[in-house]
């Protein structure tokens, strides 16, 4: 778990720019209220700042080590952070300013004061917002600095470098500063220009270190069937997520007043229909429950006037709109941002087009304007960019837009796909700490001599099979080959000396009954199985008879029949109310009922 603190120098902050980087902060609050998944939302972002006319730092926000984050507080607290402590003085700078000394002091111990924590186990991050840096760190920061890694926390100082800093003195400035931290494990350096681009890129990369997902990379081996160079023949990689989708929209509900937690009616109401608390349990008088609440995430709830336009979204089924706002040329497409299913797109009937003449109908017509667009768009390698409030992954409506991509084809079809928007695509992995150097022209062309070994085909999806169906079908048939395997007896259930061999049956047995062949079949078979197989069955049933109706001395209650004796009259179709009766009438006579089987009849058309 990581915890943010942010520290903005703002003498060194023009207005402009001040105003960019409590946008960005905004952003990284919204972003993180709707990224949990979890039934927690911890308070791990902390807002303090330094003014010219004051020493000390100032905390506009700071973190509970109890309960979840406070969306409005931090909203709240980081627009009141004023703007007017610019302090436009070129000898000003951060080496000079007392804001050192106050970091020194904010690592020794007052984090590890307001958060709470004693044993240090949280893993905290200083991020400093300035525009000036110091030469170098002086003596005693570096020794803060030092003793903050043991208590496992780390620091980043953020320069936002105007376009016109390209002065020499900056940057040699800056790379002294970055020799002298260049010791320090947990400290580290990040230039970037105050664009809406890069504050939302570093916003998101802020994000990842609040949800501790900095090393959640996955690695991959790409293996090739030849050598690229000697007897290497794999390259290990990192394999990144490049877009995070965001939620379609907010839902309406209800919270109580006294925790402000979501009440879920289902799980909250009693048998009279009271409401409860979730937390407590205690019933909730009307003036207790917020009816005008707004669930945003998982774990935030905002209070409105009204919530009532924010209703679930539902599906729809009525035709979808798609509107198109801009066209774009493949080559510059993106891969990467691509969200979802893509879609095949077809010509359809339209009852909204009106027939242009007597002899071309609205079908036909549609259909040579779907035809017209697609081979226009291929012939200049052109797609269409639309928005729509409609999310094709969820099937259902957005109260966010959606954007889609047409794309024609060479074959009369086209494809919608959904690209990302800003707030769903992520930052690129730093590639510069991965590359040492160029290429050599003897690597390059021993990785050719190697690629170009490889079959070279035109692509066709229907020649990669997965083999779903050759591996369903043989496990079907270890399953019936199973099945109908004979069961040793003496791993049976009923293994005993008088048990059948009912385990062992196999489908081909003598006993299994063809009734295709006809109703005088089916009467021969069963004569034949009760003449042969059962000669004695008037005897048992006599045997049965005699002991159920023989009274036992002692003046005792008569003899039940065990479970096994009511079985076996079930099976012989003997109703339990009159069970002693029919007993008694099959054990008087030895003639055995010839079943009739009355053969179907065929209907009459």
């Amino acid at each position: 778990m990581g915890v943010l603190c942010f520290v903005m120098d703002l003498p060194t902050l023009p207005p402009p720019l001040l105003e960019d980087i409590k946008q960005c902060l905004l952003h990284l609050a919204n972003y993180y209220v709707i990224s949990s998944s979890s039934d927690s939302l911890g308070d791990r972002i902390a807002l303090c700042y330094l003014i010219s006319s004051s020493s000390e730092l100032k905390f506009a926000y700071r973190p509970s080590s109890r309960g979840d984050f406070r969306l409005c507080d931090f909203h709240h607290a980081v627009k009141d952070v004023t703007v007017d402590a610019f302090f436009p003085d070129p000898t000003y700078s951060f080496g000079f300013a007392p804001l050192y000394m106050k970091l020194s002091s904010l690592l020794q111990d007052q984090l590890l004061h307001f958060w709470g924590n004693e044993s240090g186990a949280i893993a905290w991050k200083v991020v400093v917002l300035t525009s000036s840096l110091p030469p170098a760190l002086n003596s005693v920061l570096h020794k803060s600095l030092l003793e903050a890694a043991d208590k496992c926390i780390s620091v980043e100082f953020v320069l936002f470098e105007a376009r016109s800093n390209h002065l020499c003195d900056i940057q040699e400035n800056n790379n002294a500063f970055v020799q002298s931290i260049s010791d320090l494990d947990n400290c580290s350096m990040r230039t970037c220009l105050s664009e809406s681009r890069v504050l939302d890129g570093m916003a998101k990369m802020w994000l990842r270190d609040l949800k501790d997902e900095t090393e959640e990379q996955m690695r991959a081996y790409f293996i090739f069937k030849n050598n690229l160079v000697g007897s290497f023949n794999q390259i290990l990689c990192n394999l990144s997520i490049y877009v995070s989708p965001i939620i379609d929209g907010f839902s309406a509900c209800k919270t109580c007043r006294c925790h402000g937690i979501v009440i879920d009616d289902k799980k909250a109401a009693t048998q009279m229909g009271e409401v409860c608390c979730t937390i407590t349990g205690h019933v909730l008088p009307n003036i207790n429950v917020i009816e005008n609440a707004l669930k945003v995430g998982e774990k935030t709830t905002l209070v409105l006037p009204d919530s009532s336009k924010f209703a679930n979204h539902k599906e729809v089924s009525a035709p979808i709109n798609f509107s198109v706002i801009e066209r774009t040329n493949l080559g510059s497409l993106n891969e990467g941002v691509m969200v979802g299913t893509p879609c095949v797109v077809t010509p359809a009937a339209s009852p909204e087009i009106e027939e242009a003449s007597d002899e071309m109908n609205e079908v036909d017509l549609n259909a040579q304007l779907f035809q017209g667009v697609c081979r226009v768009l291929h012939s200049l390698d052109e797609g269409l960019v639309c928005s729509s409030n409609y999310n094709m992954e969820a099937m259902r409506s957005a109260l966010f837009p959606c954007y889609y991509i047409l794309q024609p084809s060479d074959n009369r079809l086209m494809l919608l796909r959904r690209i990302s928007g800003l707030e769903e695509i992520l930052p690129v992995p730093e590639m510069n700490k991965y590359f040492s150097g160029t290429v050599t022209k003897e690597i390059e062309s021993s990785i050719q001599k190697s690629i170009l070994m490889i079959d070279s085909v035109a692509y066709d999806p229907f020649q990669h099979v997965r083999g779903f169906h050759r591996n369903l079908n043989l496990l079907v048939e270890e399953s019936i080959s199973f099945r109908w395997a004979p069961v040793p007896r003496d791993k049976a259930p009923d293994s005993g000396p008088d048990a059948t061999d009912a385990y062992s049956v196999q489908p081909t047995d003598a006993r299994f009954v063809d009734l295709t062949e006809g109703g005088e079949a089916l009467e021969d078979e069963w004569e034949q199985l009760v003449v042969t197989e059962i000669p004695s069955i008037s005897a048992a049933l006599s045997h049965i008879s005699t002991s159920i109706a023989e009274e036992p001395k002692g003046g005792k209650e008569a003899a039940v029949p065990n479970d096994n004796t009511l079985r076996i009259l079930e099976r012989l179709e003997a109703p339990n109310r009159f069970l002693r009766n029919d007993i008694d009438v099959v054990a008087t006579t030895n003639k055995l009922i010839r079943p009739n089987f009355q053969r179907l009849k065929r209907k009459q058309k």
